[in-house]
């Protein structure tokens, strides 16, 4: 029917709604058009509030997906007053776009927390620690007085884990002169919707 990626007006619901959950999935490999996603929050003055996230996991059932922020950061405040959020990604070579809805928290099963930590770079769980001075030349590096290094097993209190938990689902595909766009809604855990016409 068309090349992997590209739909005609005759696509089905059932398999853009699973083109959006493979997408997703592909997302949380660096450089995948959806590894980086923009996320909307409100902040405490009731004003939108817009920045880019990395895309760690994304659980196709049923439906929740996961990034990683300075648990001290304004994105957290805002989550903990109001936890409805959206996200947005946009693949270039495709001219498609996800957009997204749902009920964001901030995760405190430890399990869940360190099974996320271990999945970082070293550079990335360097970011949760504060920053130190070098040492003196005197001095023992951590490596060498035994004590646990800075890139260590388990997540500082810095460290939050967020799981937003979906609860509509948007593809747009703006390829061709006729703008494709399928609109999706869950009801417990059953996703249904269909193809709409673009609003902006």
């Amino acid at each position: 029917m068309e090349h992997d990626g590209e739909f005609d007006a005759g696509a089905s619901a059932g398999r853009v709604l699973l083109h959006i959950w493979s997408a997703l999935e592909d997302g949380v490999k660096s450089g995948s058009p959806f590894n980086l996603l923009q996320l909307a929050s409100m902040d405490e003055a009731n004003k939108p509030a817009v920045r880019t996230i990395v895309l760690r996991q994304f659980r196709r059932t049923p439906g929740e997906l996961f990034f990683v922020t300075e648990a001290g950061s304004r994105k957290v405040a805002q989550i903990l007053l109001n936890n409805e959020v959206s996200l947005v990604g946009y693949d270039a070579s495709t001219w498609s776009q996800i957009r997204l809805s749902g009920q964001a928290y901030v995760v405190s099963d430890e399990q869940e927390r360190l099974l996320q930590w271990t999945k970082l770079s070293d550079r990335t769980r360097r970011s949760f620690f504060p920053c130190v001075e070098s040492p003196k030349a005197d001095d023992k590096i951590p490596e060498e007085s035994g004590a646990p290094t800075r890139r260590g097993s388990i997540p500082p209190t810095a460290f939050a884990l967020v799981k937003v938990r979906l609860c509509a689902a948007e593809f747009l595909d703006i390829s061709k002169e006729e703008h494709l766009q399928y609109n999706f809604a869950r009801s417990e855990n059953v996703w249904t919707g269909g193809r709409t016409n673009p609003i902006a």
